[in-house]
């Protein structure tokens, strides 16, 4: 075996002193090779490799920079910041994004040393799925997934599968959509277990055979499906001279189901000149957006006196009346 010892070699572009371009020493001092450039000491400055295109440039502080592709038959392990200017492709040499990972379990695992809980971002589905892995190996015993937006929490799935949602609202934006109940158990009758409207807000009905007064803040409703709850107030406005035809009231929110007449409910009638007031039940009309009011059943009303007229209010006495029906 034949042994080459060199104790320092040196090559430069000419026989100038070290200050010019391109020096190349070696040195057996602690056994360091440095390459400097224009004359640098302090250790490797640039190297540019195939310098027509330099293909891999390292600076003064040891930072390499790749302007073509990296290949690699065993790990690439970064100590450091990996930085790059295009796209990254993992198991692919043809990324669509900055990061683009290609596997036929494509998943990214987030490990949290403090807790020892692991969790994925996860496309391994051979349906198509798409999702998060919390704590996929229950390290911790009440893990939950949250979503921030400008450093406030908005949505928090908890390990007991509750939905919470903070300072906002559950909003369908897509008419006919809503709460399916469908895991329930149903009625043979069970038409429907979609919740899919909730309403409230103000009505203003409207009199026939009756000259009126009333505010919008007296007469309310809310729907819940289809099921409407109606609340309302009427005074007879005492410049107007009593009927003695029956009292109808329209201008109901939603009118009442074609195929279903559902109308129901109570009232009160503030009677001051007659011997006392009147609480009966509410009927409805041959239309869908009438209200009729009824006397209590009495032996003594005939077809012609059991519904409430206009002359049964004095001046200024009023009614209250709370119904329900179904809409469609």
């Amino acid at each position: 075996m034949s042994t080459l010892r060199v104790s320092n070699i040196e090559a430069k572009a000419d026989a100038s002193s070290p200050t010019v371009n391109e020096k190349l020493k070696v040195t057996n001092s602690n056994g360091d090779v440095l390459i400097h450039v224009n004359g640098e000491t302090s250790g490797i400055t640039t190297i540019g490799v195939n310098t027509t295109g330099e293909t891999v440039t390292f600076d003064s502080n040891q930072n390499a920079t790749f302007s073509g592709d990296i290949t690699t038959s065993g790990n690439l392990n970064v100590t450091g910041t990996f930085t790059s200017d295009g796209l990254v492709g993992i198991g692919t040499d043809n990324p669509d994004s900055i990061l683009h990972l290609n596997s036929s379990v494509p998943r990214f695992t987030l490990s949290d040393t403090g807790t020892n809980a692991h969790h994925r971002i996860n496309a391994d589905s051979s349906v198509g799925n798409f999702g998060f892995d919390v704590d996929y190996d229950s390290a911790t015993s009440t893990p939950a997934f949250f979503v921030k937006i400008k450093g406030d929490e908005k949505v928090r799935i908890t390990s007991g599968g509750e939905v919470q949602i903070a300072n906002g609202n559950l909003k369908f934006s897509t008419a006919g959509t809503g709460i399916d109940f469908s895991a329930t158990a149903d009625a043979a009758g069970m038409t429907s277990e979609l919740l899919d409207d909730y309403e409230e807000g103000t009505w203003i009905p409207t009199t026939t055979n009756f000259t009126h007064t009333t505010d919008a803040t007296e007469c309310r409703y809310t729907k819940i499906g289809r099921m409407v709850y109606l609340t309302g107030q009427i005074s007879r406005d005492q410049a107007a001279a009593p009927t003695t035809a029956i009292l109808v009231i329209t201008g109901l929110p939603y009118a009442q189901s074609s195929v279903t007449r559902s109308l129901q409910g109570t009232f009160w009638l503030d009677n001051l000149s007659q011997s006392d007031d009147y609480i009966g039940g509410i009927s409805y009309a041959n239309t869908t957006s009438q209200i009729i009011f009824t006397q209590s059943s009495s032996p003594t009303h005939t077809h012609s006196t059991r519904y409430i007229q206009g002359n049964y209010f004095d001046n200024n006495r009023g009614m209250l009346f709370s119904l329900t029906y179904i809409t469609d």
